[in-house]
């Protein structure tokens, strides 16, 4: 064996290892898959069931069965009064006065490595709970894309879009899909895959 010829093949090894290592730098600095970050009223609320699963949690669940996405949930660390009319007093108030309800430690999540985020909460007076706003306070959204989905008594949409646009003004905002609560409880998981797969379908 010559010494031409090992240096040869040592060079070969050499590009060949700074190859591979780019590709890998390349891969770990590309964004991750997508996250799905949801609120639901069931886990934020004084006698709610931490165990259940309310209509925008499903919905959330589906969502990112279907685009392989990490799930997240949003906390706030002062439970919602127990009864429906209490939460609608106080969800009208918080709006009013544009408050930042605290989150608890482990319902802050963290999407810094996404791209896609997909954003789930019900329709408050036409709004987003602002449980919400105190996540959106927090994070760095410039430049990614958010999906909303939203579940409502009759409301659909309401103004969300419009007020995430105002707040968000460098985030692409996409509407995903508007279920209503008694829909989305009549739906069996077939039904429910199939009403997302549709609207997941049109933003294609």
């Amino acid at each position: 064996m010559t010494m031409k010829f090992v240096t040869k093949t040592l060079l070969s090894c050499a590009l060949c290892a700074v190859s591979v290592l780019g590709a890998v730098s390349a891969y770990a600095a590309a964004p991750q898959q997508a996250a799905v970050v949801y609120f639901t009223l069931l886990h934020n609320r004084e006698g709610g069931d931490v165990n259940g699963v309310g209509n925008t949690q499903r919905i959330a669940q589906e969502i990112a069965t279907q685009t392989d996405s990490q799930l997240m949930e949003i906390k706030v660390a002062q439970l919602y009064p127990p009864t429906y009319n209490q939460t609608v007093d106080l969800g009208q108030e918080e709006l009013n006065n544009n408050a930042r309800p605290a989150l608890a430690a482990d319902g802050n999540p963290d999407v810094s490595s996404y791209q896609d985020i997909y954003l789930g909460f019900p329709n408050w007076w036409g709004s987003y709970p602002r449980a919400v706003a105190t996540w959106m306070d927090g994070q760095n959204l410039e430049g990614k894309n958010l999906y909303i989905f939203i579940t409502h008594g009759g409301s659909r949409f309401g103004d969300a879009p419009y007020e995430l646009e105002s707040a968000l003004p460098n985030t692409k905002i996409h509407r995903v899909i508007a279920v209503n609560d008694r829909d989305c409880r009549g739906m069996d998981n077939e039904e429910l895959a199939e009403t997302v797969a549709a609207a997941l379908a049109e933003l294609e």
